[in-house]
């Protein structure tokens, strides 16, 4: 048998005692055991233990389940498909982590319940019952639950990562502002007064309910990583000290967000309801409020569904006793009011910031709820609305009844509130109060009762005598306030349709300059910079300021083409204009009259009739006896030609020409054919000499070239003339037979340096080249794989040929074929190019006008209006004014207009792929080749100058520059260094040198260029010393060790050979070394000679560096687009520039540079873009240049900032005056 041990009870307390003691250490290390389990460790101590952990868990429901370290899940950790990021929370039900789906890439928020927790646990019950309900709910200020399941004895489920904080943090903020406030102000003590704290001292919060309680543990939100809004990687954690990512309004304006939160929390209890399910534990921190200051219920851990089998309708004490209902606190049946008396419990608290009940013991606070009435919220501040307080008292009515029926009808009056329409809470008057306090209390006497109802019936009627008065005068200050309050509304609503109005002014003028420019009308300029203007003027926003500054920017870099007064030449067929510009001859449409014109004052100098004889003859003159009417023949071209110093013009007849002298217009001889007649003639404006095609064969007797009988032998010549010797030809070109009438068809073209000549014929395919000095050919012909209409020479070897649809570019010397271009007009009958050959004409058809094209970068200028055929172009000599000849009254002219804000080089023959300022702000451009031009910012802005440069310090003897790329550097004395590895001695291998290079090796300069670092793959290179220049010494630089995830093969490969160093930067001091591989940065200290590795963690896949001026920033680009701001005091980084919303694709940064004073960073980006960002507020770009075709490769600024160059892979360098940007941006409203 068994005997039963008889324990003294003095003994037995003590050893509940220790059991108990021992429960408790092992919850605080954060595995507390299963109550029955360790229960029955101790058979001894029975029931008495097991009550005793009983009242354990009933105090942990009431005050919050310490979370020790024992249940945490370490970063990294993946359950079911996720992976955990860090720990962003605890609580009672279990602990939330910030995690991300792996399949899918989500962040989430993943609530995990403790590992303790036995399968059949009320706590896993609770748990999965919270899953299965939040997950059953799809309501928008419900955060919504993604997965739910159990993995490895852990319960888990994910809810979507809400970027906010709880209500409750809202509270202990604006707390804290108040008792900041109160200590420098007499004001109110609300929210509506507050002053916001700008410091960031750890004020202690003023009294109030604890951070967290039972169900305070779905922490479903994240706070904003680093100062900018960094990555993940770079974040930090959020403090109860750190102010909520949303802060609510002040002053009036805080009544209603309070009323707006009060609504959508209610319309998500009100779908909870409808689908059968009661939250039971509504309070501040189960209210999430998001960066934009939405409502979201979380934390459904409390929550019974009614129709669940098994549940009835009493509860017992659940949920956080500060908020719970009278119902609740007696553990009577509950419905959905339960949840309506619960958010009056939030609200109340929102208004007043503090709670309606306050005790010092869980049971003193729960006699509280069961027993008194809350004091109203008006009594602590007059300011609170009357009707919203009468709202929040309806909704924590004692009895179930006086409250709202459904969380739906509390939202629609909290609706009515905010339309500023009467709601349909009543107040509860002095009778009703009292007869609510006998139903709680039936325990009192009949004649107390009848006693306490005598003298509430006569004070009642004296009460009601003295706030009758009262009453008609508040019901006139009702009705003026109502209609003050409608004249307020009104005036809002006229200042908001004021507002809505000016912002879709702005969206219009901003469309319609965009508009504006993307047309091809003249004077686009002007029109698009006064729609920019206008809407800078209606004060936009920050993000639509640089909206509107970038649109600005592009309108300044237009060339713009804006029309000039016409010359009233009358309907003319030829024009051209002088070598300098000064003068305009036209002739007219029907070849009889030759005029002469002053470019400057639009004024005619002379007109001459050409079917006559000139009126004194020179001596070379063979017939002065000519017809007045002969008969008429006409070419291709347009019969006038301008050639240095005289203009020449076919005669109307085409039996010779006249020469005028371009500066007066006389008549200077006449030059006739006998047996031949000119067609087409063409000459260079600066040159001597001239081409024509001409009828050399007519074998027609002593018929007439009009008359009609059998078909004559014709043979068309093209003749090349020296003018100073015109009657003998220097050579023939081309010839080919023709028959009758003749038509001539010749296609020809000279250069603008009057040295080349092409020449085809009307819908053939090739093009002949020749020399202009002695008439031999260039070459073979070539095929332009299009039947011609239009021939055009430009500098440089370029040629244009028009045929089909398209026109085509092609270099000469080469024969290759560039890009065509796609005109407007299908058919192209004339072409011309400005001689600097920045600029190509085009025209075709009658009533097609002229175009006007980039041929750089193929982009159209202008589309510009002609109304008849256009017989004939003509450039000035500085290429920017254009002239058209057609059959109406007058000459149309255009200016085209560079852009002041930048200039464009675009005739290298090379890539370029260095750029370097000097002090007197020349920019030095190296290029592939070895190539080396200086550009000067007081010549012409598009032209440069080849140059030669110094080699660098100590250049061995038999080094020759010019085949390799180089860095361009220029020294303290403002000497232009290239530089190349080649040249250092101690590097230089005599005739075998390495093979020519693209791109130019890295180079750094420090202590004003006294201090070079040169890279030669993964070899370093130091020059210190001026006094030796043949001194140069190898610098070791320390490798981090291999990374792991390399494979074997590429982690000894690495080993063996190290990546080569693509980018350096040094400190001016030159004790501090940034070098870039081809995978991460290195960050090296110098020491007297010696390189010590800084352990510092930054970015991995970096692509670019640039180090400020002072050297305090390092900028890191890296190759998916981001750029972070390195602290190089603490080898911490700084920030993460933000990416612009429209940059969809993530691409390398391929290019940095800081300006002069270091405010600035320039970021050029693979599609071509450069962005400026100010560094004192990095949170959008400032503005965006555009222009190149491709990625950007190098950036650089002038020593005093007014210059900014960059170059990529389109062969364009384009140079900036950012001192004219800013003015010009300044004068639009558009500056920063």
């Amino acid at each position: 048998m068994v005997r039963r041990i008889e324990t003294d009870p003095v003994d037995r307390d003590e050893r509940l005692g220790e059991a108990v003691e021992a429960y408790l250490t092992l919850a605080e290390e954060g595995t507390p055991p299963d109550p029955e389990e360790f229960a029955a460790r101790y058979p001894d101590l029975g029931e008495d233990l097991r009550a005793a952990l009983e009242g354990l868990a009933m105090i942990r429901g009431l005050v919050g389940e310490p979370s020790g370290p024992g249940n945490r899940l370490e970063s990294g950790r993946r359950i079911a498909g996720y992976r955990i990021v860090r720990e962003l929370g605890r609580g009672g039900m279990g602990t939330v982590y910030e995690a991300v789906h792996v399949g899918l890439d989500r962040p989430v928020a993943l609530k995990v319940l403790g590992t303790h927790a036995t399968p059949d646990s009320t706590g896993r019950r609770r748990f999965l019952n919270e899953a299965r309900t939040a997950a059953g709910l799809h309501h928008t200020h419900i955060v919504p639950v993604f997965d739910v399941g159990q993995v490895g004895g852990l319960c888990y489920y994910a809810m979507q990562r809400i970027e906010g904080s709880g209500l409750d943090q809202v509270l202990r903020h604006l707390r804290r502002d108040r008792s900041v406030a109160a200590g420098s102000s007499t004001g109110g003590t609300t929210p509506a007064s507050r002053t916001r704290a700008t410091t960031t001292t750890t004020t202690t919060a003023t009294t109030g309910p604890a951070a967290r309680g039972v169900g305070d543990d779905t922490v479903t939100w994240m706070g904003q990583s680093g100062e900018l809004g960094g990555g993940r990687a770079f974040g930090r954690d959020r403090d109860d000290d750190e102010p909520p990512p949303y802060d609510p309004p002040v002053g009036s304006a805080y009544y209603r967000w309070v009323a707006e939160v009060g609504r959508e929390a209610a319309e998500a209890l009100a779908h909870a309801h409808r689908r059968g399910v009661i939250h039971r534990d509504v309070k501040p921190s189960n209210l999430l409020v998001d960066a934009r200051g939405i409502v979201w219920v979380a934390d459904f851990g409390l929550a019974r569904r009614l129709a669940d089998p098994g549940l009835t309708h009493h509860d017992s004490l659940l949920g956080t006793p500060r908020y719970m209902s009278p119902e609740q606190a007696r553990t009577g049946p509950i419905d959905g009011r339960t949840d309506v008396y619960s958010l009056g419990a939030t609200l109340y608290e929102l208004l007043t910031l503090r709670p309606p009940f306050e005790g010092q013991t869980a049971a003193e606070l729960v006699e509280q709820i069961r027993d008194r009435d809350p004091a109203s919220p008006r009594q602590f501040d007059r300011r609170i609305p009357r009707d919203l307080e009468t709202i929040v008292l309806k909704a924590l009515a004692k009895r179930q009844a006086d409250r709202y029926a459904s969380a739906l009808e509390l939202a629609e009056d909290l609706e009515r509130f905010l339309h500023h329409e009467p709601v349909r809470a009543r107040r509860i008057s002095l009778l009703g109060r009292a007869w609510r306090y006998a139903r709680r209390h039936p325990g009192g006497t009949a004649i107390t009762t009848v006693a306490t109802a005598t003298v509430i019936a006569v004070a009642t009627m004296a009460y009601v005598r003295i706030i009758y008065d009262r009453d008609l005068a508040r019901e006139e200050q009702r009705k003026t306030g109502i209609a003050n309050s409608k004249t307020l509304v009104a005036m809002r609503e006229v200042q908001a349709s004021n507002r809505k109005l000016q912002a879709e002014m702005r969206e219009r003028y901003l469309s319609e300059a965009t508009v504006v420019r993307h047309s091809k009308l003249p004077n686009l300029r002007a029109k698009g910079l006064d729609l920019l203007s206008k809407a800078a003027a209606l004060d936009p926003d920050p993000e639509l300021k640089v909206k509107l500054r970038n649109e600005a920017v592009e309108f300044l870099v237009l060339r713009d083409v804006e029309a000039r007064p016409e010359f009233a030449t009358g309907a003319s067929r030829g024009i051209a204009f002088g070598p300098e510009g000064a003068r305009l001859a036209a002739l007219s449409e029907n070849g009889e009259e030759f005029s002469l014109w002053d470019v400057a004052n639009r004024t005619r100098l002379a007109r001459h009739r050409l079917d006559t004889p000139q009126a004194e003859p020179s001596a070379t003159t063979a017939n002065a006896g000519r017809p007045a009417n002969p008969t008429r023949l006409r070419g291709h071209s347009a019969g006038l030609a301008v050639a240095g110093d005289c203009v020449i013009a076919s005669l109307p007849d085409g039996k010779g020409l006249r020469l005028f002298d371009l500066a007066t217009g006389t008549p200077i001889r006449d030059w006739e054919t006998a047996d031949r007649r000119i067609f087409s003639l063409f000459a260079a404006p600066g040159g001597q000499r001239l081409v024509t095609t001409e009828l050399t064969t007519i074998d027609t007797g002593a018929r007439d070239l009009s008359s009609r009988g059998e078909m004559p032998r014709l043979e068309f010549q093209i003749r090349l003339y020296d003018l100073s010797s015109i009657g003998k030809p220097i050579a023939t070109l081309a010839s080919w037979k023709a028959s009758f009438p003749p038509r001539d068809d010749s296609l020809i073209a000279i250069s603008p340096d009057g040295e080349t000549i092409a020449t085809s014929r009307s819908r053939e395919t090739t093009v002949s080249l020749w020399s202009a000095d002695n008439g031999t050919a260039l070459g073979e012909p070539f095929d332009a794989q299009a039947e011609l209409t239009a021939l055009a020479l430009g500098p440089d070897g370029l040629l244009a040929v028009a045929g089909g649809t398209q026109i085509r570019f092609w270099e000469i010397d080469s024969r290759t074929q560039l890009p065509p271009l796609s005109p407007y007009q299908g058919y192209i009958r004339q072409l011309r190019f400005n001689p600097n050959g920045t600029l190509l004409a085009a025209a075709g058809a009658p009533g097609s006008g002229v175009e006007i094209w980039d041929p750089a970068s193929h982009t159209a200028l202008a589309v510009l209006t002609v109304p008849n055929l256009v017989a004939d172009l003509a450039f000035s000599a500085d290429g920017h004014t254009l002239a058209a000849a057609s059959s109406t009254a007058s000459t149309s002219v255009w200016a085209v207009v560079d852009p002041l804000v930048r200039s464009q080089i675009n005739s290298l023959d090379t890539l370029p792929t260095s750029l370097a300022f000097g002090s007197d702000q020349r920019l030095a451009i190296g290029s592939a080749k070895g190539t080396i031009r200086v550009w000067n910012p007081g010549h012409c802005p598009s032209t440069t100058q080849q140059v030669k440069a110094d080699p660098p310090p100590g250049a061995v003897g038999d080094y020759v520059q010019g085949d390799r790329a180089t860095t361009l550097i220029f020294n303290e004395k403002d000497r232009l260094i290239a530089v190349d590895p080649e040249a250092i001695p101690s590097h230089h291998h005599g005739a075998r040198r390495s093979p020519p290079r693209m791109y130019p090796s890295p180079v750094a300069s420090a202590k004003q260029g006294q201090t070079l670092f040169v890279a030669r793959g993964h070899q370093i290179m130091v020059w210190n010393s001026p006094a030796e220049p043949q001194r140069w010494s190898s610098l070791e630089i320390p490798r981090p060790r291999t990374s792991g995830l390399l494979a074997n093969s590429d982690r000894a490969r690495r080993e063996r050979e190290p990546d080569p160093w693509r980018q350096l930067a040094a400190n001016s001091t030159g004790d501090r070394l940034y070098l870039l591989d081809f995978h991460s940065i290195h960050a090296v200290a110098l020491d007297g000679g010696r390189a010590r590795n800084l352990e510092w963690h930054l970015p991995d896949d970096a692509n670019r560096l640039s180090l400020s001026p002072d050297g305090k920033t390092l900028a890191v680009g890296d190759k998916e687009g981001n750029v972070y701001l390195v602290d190089t005091a603490r080898g911490t980084i700084r920030t993460r520039l933000p990416l612009p919303s429209s940059e969809s694709e993530k691409q390398p940064i391929w290019a940095l540079a800081f300006s002069p004073d270091g405010q600035e960073l320039a970021v050029g980006l693979q599609q071509g873009h450069i962005d400026l960002w100010s560094l004192n507020n990095p949170t959008a770009p400032l503005l965006r240049l555009t222009g190149h075709r491709g990625f950007i490769s190098t950036l650089a600024y002038d020593p005093k900032g007014r210059f900014f160059a960059s170059t990529g892979s389109d062969k364009l360098v384009d140079i900036w005056d950012l001192d004219h940007v800013r003015s010009e941006l300044g004068r639009l409203g558009l500056n920063w």
